[in-house]
């Protein structure tokens, strides 16, 4: 796949999430469709109030015909516009909170051979409410989106994360993440105040 060659390339759809057809050369005597979406780099904020509360926003996602609770996140498309930038950006847009205190947790690949996306990952420590969420799209407006807290404990697994709604793979690997940096946080710190002592 490395050496193939990309023959030619058309846009099937040209909107904000574009579907692409390259016609590929594997070999001599093998030439494919390869179709994918290809898509903004996004965001996604796992969102802790000072009282260990977790900030999700509530919404309906037609492609799937159910009400889900998801971490905030949105495009990174402002031109010029850094992740970190649009990381505080669609947090203080989707639920009104805001934040001094951003860990860059790491960007990931979505769904190998359906799109090209990234989603960079950031944890906002100490998160505070601001202001009124700012609906401005399609799905904010018209999908009854809303602002939800749930204490931080409640999601420790999976299954918990489940049993509150939060069924996306990039919500759940975004806690994940969270917890992972929080959980070494905690270890460091109490090692810190053992060698204090």
């Amino acid at each position: 796949m490395k050496n193939a060659r990309v023959l030619s390339k058309d846009l099937l759809v040209d909107s904000f999430k574009k579907v692409v057809n390259e016609r590929v050369q594997f070999t001599e005597d093998d030439v494919q469709d390869w179709i994918y979406l290809d898509t903004p780099k996004s965001i996604m904020v796992v969102a802790i109030t000072p009282d260990k509360q977790l900030i999700l926003v509530k919404l309906y996602r037609h492609n799937i015909k159910l009400d889900v609770c998801e971490l905030p996140a949105g495009g990174a498309e402002h031109e010029g516009e850094k992740v970190l930038e649009a990381a505080k950006r669609e947090l203080l847009e989707e639920t009104g909170y805001t934040s001094e205190n951003f860990v860059d947790l790491g960007k990931y690949y979505v769904l190998p051979s359906e799109t090209n996306r990234w989603v960079y990952y950031f944890l906002a420590l100490d998160a505070r409410k601001q202001q009124e969420p700012q609906y401005d799209d399609l799905i904010e407006k018209y999908f009854d989106m809303s602002v939800l807290q749930v204490p931080l404990d409640d999601v420790s697994t999976v299954k918990d994360a489940a049993n509150v709604n939060i069924v996306g793979l990039e919500s759940l690997h975004g806690l994940a993440l969270a917890r992972e940096y929080l959980d070494s946080r905690s270890v460091s710190l109490s090692v810190s105040s053992l060698l204090a002592h």
